[in-house]
């Protein structure tokens, strides 16, 4: 059975991990479903921690009480934090999680270049699938659109590209939709540029333009999706899916990242993260099988059972 952690915030109204939640069918398919509410108490003294803890735990028993009566299979808990990515990853490693859902949080060009945003962190350290939610209030019935990448075939992107796909079918099934894909590729353009474009450097692209196409088909015949659902465009990946998603009214985005270590690891799923901060839709990241998170097995954070405060 699947187990989703769901990430609820308590600072906002709009509670997306339940609008999300609510659209999983709860006949043919069975989920264990944790609804995790993060709280920062560092600055609280005694009484008003208790006090606080008490309004949180009943605002969160009363939020999951309709899901549990439609029959999904929920656990509450409320989890204080340091840093709430962390506590995240934690919290997931500890309830076994499958899949995390958080909402999306879209953060100015200042605020990003003082500090590296709590979504940022997970596309890059988090080990489950994560889904970003964003404000759309359905995805049912929206197409999925699996972002690969065709032009690498190393082990890595090969098994990502699978993850990516196979997960874009799993959602689908979920939510009655169809899965498209999509690939954005860098030709070199400026190579042909001018107004007398070198004829040999012009054959060059449009071999591989040709080539990113009949591999990207290859792709999406392995996996039985229909010609008429692959999209293929020139320019940068993260500019590029999203403007796909935009033309197609996609619901959901699968996006994956590669685990590297060292120097490189700073830039791990840099593409996802400026895709995230752009999208309008849901964004789902998912990693290779061999990724290990620096964060899982740490201790920095503190859980209650919301019942002994209820």
């Amino acid at each position: 059975m699947p187990k989703i952690l769901a990430v609820i915030d308590p600072e906002h109204t709009e509670h997306l991990a339940l609008t999300r939640i609510k659209e999983l069918p709860t006949e043919g398919f069975e989920f264990q479903i944790e609804f995790f509410m993060p709280k920062n108490f560092s600055a609280q003294d005694a009484t008003g921690f208790t006090k606080e803890m008490g309004e949180i735990s009943r605002t969160l028993n009363m939020l999951v009480k309709p899901l549990i009566h439609l029959g999904y299979n929920i656990e509450t808990q409320i989890t204080l934090f340091d840093r709430l990515y962390e506590a995240i990853i934690e919290r997931a490693a500890a309830c076994k999680a499958d899949y995390v859902f958080k909402p999306l949080r879209h953060h100015g060009a200042v605020s990003r270049s003082l500090f590296t945003p709590t979504d940022w962190n997970l596309v890059r350290m988090c080990p489950c699938p994560t889904l970003f939610i964003s404000q759309q209030p359905s995805v049912n019935k929206l197409p999925v659109l699996a972002s690969v990448d065709v032009a690498n075939n190393d082990k890595d992107h090969k098994e990502l590209n699978e993850i990516v796909i196979n997960q874009s079918k799993v959602i689908a099934s979920l939510i009655n939709a169809d899965v498209h894909l999509a690939n954005a590729y860098d030709m070199m353009t400026g190579a042909i540029g001018g107004p007398m474009p070198d004829p040999a450097a012009y054959q060059m692209v449009q071999n591989n333009r040709a080539e990113h196409a009949k591999d990207a088909g290859a792709m999406a015949k392995a996996h039985d999706i229909p010609d008429t659902q692959v999209h293929l465009s020139e320019g940068p990946a993260d500019r590029v899916i999203n403007k796909f998603a935009e033309k197609l009214g996609a619901g959901i985005i699968v996006v994956g990242t590669v685990a590297r270590s060292g120097i490189a690891g700073l830039f791990i799923g840099n593409t996802a993260e400026s895709l995230i901060e752009n999208a309008d839709c849901d964004v789902f990241v998912v990693k290779p099988s061999s990724f290990e998170s620096p964060v899982a097995g740490k201790s920095t954070t503190s859980s209650i059972d919301p019942k002994a405060h209820t």
